[in-house]
């Protein structure tokens, strides 16, 4: 505390207490200590150059971890390696935002592969996302916070996934199964387990709301199995087999439809066995109905697929769509669609076996036809389906001597498969084979991106071969190679 004093004729002057200097001085000191902290962690350790430097460094730790991994994968090295090339090449021009940002995708991509083999060493597999439409959601097991789904995101025993309203997505498991997840859908990946010493797949998935398409696949190994079930049935596939299961989580109803091969759903002490084109209904609580035979899918006859029209006026051309006639249907549903998915189609009901429409826009479209016997109740599967695309009407340069590339961006392992993308020019025709034993098409999208699985045929080094033709018919040939542990 200061006291004033005056003399008379004399000079004003002060008495400051030693203990109040010390209390000013001690909060000068704290000011100047706070300012300098403070100047240091934002324009020191928070500053664009620091973070950039400090998210390299953790990318290339991730990358060295993953590299020397004795199961790594040359071919998936590429990806974080060339995230982490350019990190260091934006940090150097002083781009440090873009810089970060490439190495924490550098981190991402390596840690993703790193946790993908660390649980493939212990039996654990992952399922991963074959593609997204949509909101779609993951809850990682022991959390209860969602986030956002994205390809290659790996998915555990204990992980859920959830779709929104006009949203779906296709995992597949280590195996190769798939399980098309449609909207407003939720599951559990309840088991994704291989048997080191056996290497008998384990599978269990549950269906908590929603409809699943299942696509299960033979095993060589005796008592290989999987198992889908719901609140109130479960059902066990033993090879290869097509079903769509479902479950309303508001009413309790559930339904099995089997389209090929043979599976056996369980509802407390009651058993039924299911083959092709057959279908049970369960009731809330539980108790199995009667079978119900469902009718063959019928087959598309026009437009053959991978049809392209071209034209100037796209809302005024027709299309005219035709399948197989099928014994006992007495309407069809044909359903139009511009992503595999089916979400949001073009849906119409005709008691014939064609049907001609117009008002198409410019893009790439999926066609296929179900069948219904009365009520439009208990339909057949969907046929396979077809692509036809619209554009503009175009002359082929036939001075294009300029052969397509072919860019192969992933080759992500699931067990005897691998889901590989890439890129290649759009409007080609690409075709792939494994080890010379014939050849498959691919899609090829509008912007020239590809993406689906190769069967590994024997174990070691695999070669695939892919072939891209443009539109001029300028062809190119790539070669990679894949191996099978």
């Amino acid at each position: 505390m200061a006291e004033y004093m005056q003399e008379p004729g004399k000079i004003k002057w002060f008495t400051v207490k030693i203990k109040t200097l010390f209390l000013w001085g001690t909060l000068v000191g704290i000011l100047v200590i706070g300012g300098g902290i403070f100047y240091y962690v934002k324009f020191v350790l928070m500053s664009p150059q620091n973070l950039a430097n400090k998210a390299i460094e953790k990318a290339k730790s991730e990358y060295s971890k993953l590299e020397n991994h004795e199961k790594a994968i040359p071919e998936l090295l590429e990806k974080p390696g060339s995230l982490l090339d350019e990190a260091d090449e934006l940090f150097n021009a002083q781009k440090y935002k873009e810089s970060q940002r490439k190495a924490e995708e550098s981190f991402l991509e390596s840690n993703t592969e790193y946790e993908r083999l660390v649980a493939a060493g212990a039996g654990y597999k992952s399922a991963t996302f074959h593609s997204i439409e949509g909101v779609v959601q993951v809850r990682k097991k022991d959390r209860q916070d969602w986030i956002e789904a994205k390809e290659r995101m790996p998915l555990y025993a204990g992980d859920y996934v959830k779709t929104g309203s006009n949203s779906g997505a296709v995992i597949i498991l280590f195996d190769g199964s798939q399980y098309k997840i449609q909207e407003s859908a939720l599951i559990l990946i309840e088991k994704s387990f291989e048997d080191p010493s056996t290497k008998r797949p384990e599978i269990a998935i549950k269906i908590d709301d929603g409809h699943v398409d299942v696509t299960t696949v033979d095993s060589e190994v005796p008592g290989s199995s999987t198992t889908v079930s719901t609140p109130e049935a479960s059902t066990i596939f033993n090879e290869k087999a097509d079903s769509a299961i479902e479950y309303d989580k508001q009413t309790g109803k559930s339904s099995i439809a089997l389209y090929s091969g043979k599976a056996t759903t369980k509802v407390g002490g009651e058993t039924v066995r299911l083959t092709n084109n057959e279908k049970v209904n369960i009731k809330p609580g539980g108790g199995i109905s009667q079978k119900i035979q469902l009718l063959q899918a019928p087959t598309l006859l026009a437009p053959p697929h991978r049809e392209v029209y071209e034209t100037d006026n796209p809302d005024n051309k027709v299309i005219t769509f035709s399948w197989s006639d099928i014994s006992g249907a007495e309407e069809y549903l044909i359903e139009v669609s511009t992503n595999q998915m089916f979400l949001k189609p073009l849906k119409t009901w005709t008691s014939k076996t064609s049907l001609s429409i117009k008002g198409f826009k410019l893009a790439n479209y999926f066609w296929r036809v179900r069948a219904s016997r009365t009520k439009r109740d208990d339909i057949s599967n969907a046929s396979q389906p077809l692509k036809f695309s619209l554009r503009k009407k175009s002359m082929v340069d036939i001075d294009d001597k300029t052969p397509p590339p072919i860019d192969i961006v992933r080759a992500y392992p699931l067990g005897e498969y691998f889901l590989i993308s890439g890129k290649t020019e759009p409007g080609a025709t690409l075709t792939v084979a494994v080890n010379n034993q014939g050849s498959q098409i691919w899609e090829v999208q509008s912007d020239g991106t590809f993406k689906d699985l190769v069967l590994l045929t024997k174990y070691g080094v695999n070669i695939v071969v892919f072939r891209s033709v443009d539109a001029a018919g300028n062809p190119t040939t790539k070669r990679i190679k894949l191996e099978l542990k």
